[in-house]
């Protein structure tokens, strides 16, 4: 065999090995190039209607920009924080139209929500409120939501194993709960990694800053990012409709009621 043979079977070796090595990860999304997933991102994101921004900024690669079925307008960003060992990559779906009076719902894993809503940790959160409750809105929000909060009894035997949707209003957290939702929380595509685990990788919150839906996991594929943004769509419009119906009332909803003539 020639000398320009074994270079050529030396290199296809290589990029076999690297591939292999990579897909046994778990991550296939990571053994494409970025400039060749950062293309085929943007030419999906248009197909799908999406504005599509590719600017670095500090720890996000990129975002992409829509608006739900119910007319709900959505940002979603990837980033890729790797600052400390308790910081993970992360693709977040936010919606901030969508505002609550504080913490107003939950969606996560339920060993997680267990873990929140425990005596002890109620206990301290307390102290917290009671200590910092003035400086720190952040504190007496979630103090607040781990008191009151509520789960929604409904959903499939699977579903309410592995997570929890949870409300300070009961019937908010009731009208999140159907198949579509379990589907979209449960049922991730072939491209997740092999590790991945949507009970400690997916949640949702809704508060004063608006609604965001997380999911933490490193060099998303686009079928991955596609089902957030589905997720995220989900939420935002049974939170719209909920609203309409009186579900859920909002800081603008509350002084609109408290202005109204008596009749």
């Amino acid at each position: 065999m020639s000398v320009l043979a074994w270079q050529a079977l030396s290199v296809l070796l290589l990029v076999t090995t690297a591939g292999l090595a990579c897909l046994a990860y778990g991550n296939r999304a990571a053994c494409v190039p970025e400039s060749v997933a950062r293309a085929a991102r943007e030419r999906r994101a248009r197909d799908l209607g999406w504005r599509y921004d590719g600017t670095k900024d500090g720890d996000i690669r990129y975002r992409m920009f829509g608006t739900s079925p119910g007319g709900v307008a959505w940002e979603l960003a990837y980033d890729s924080d790797h600052s400390s060992s308790s910081s993970q990559p992360k693709l977040v779906w936010t919606a901030a139209t969508l505002k609550g009076e504080g913490l107003e719902l939950h969606v996560g894993g339920r060993r997680q929500f267990e873990v929140l809503t425990g005596a002890t940790l109620k206990k301290l959160t307390w102290f917290a409120s009671e200590l910092f409750g003035r400086f720190s809105v952040l504190v007496e929000d979630y103090n607040a939501f781990v008191q009151a909060a509520r789960q929604a009894p409904g959903g499939s035997a699977r579903f309410r194993q592995r997570f929890v949707v949870a409300a300070k209003d009961p019937q908010l957290a009731a009208d999140m709960v159907d198949s579509q939702l379990e589907r979209l929380i449960l049922d991730w595509p072939p491209a997740m990694p092999k590790r991945f685990n949507p009970e400690q990788s997916v949640s949702a919150w809704l508060g004063r800053e608006g609604l965001r839906v997380e999911c933490r996991i490193d060099d998303p594929a686009m079928s991955v990012c596609e089902q957030l943004v589905r997720l995220g769509d989900c939420l935002a419009d049974r939170l719209a409709g909920s609203r309409a119906r009186g579900g859920m009332h909002t800081k603008a909803d509350k002084r609109s009621t408290r202005s109204s003539p008596s009749s």
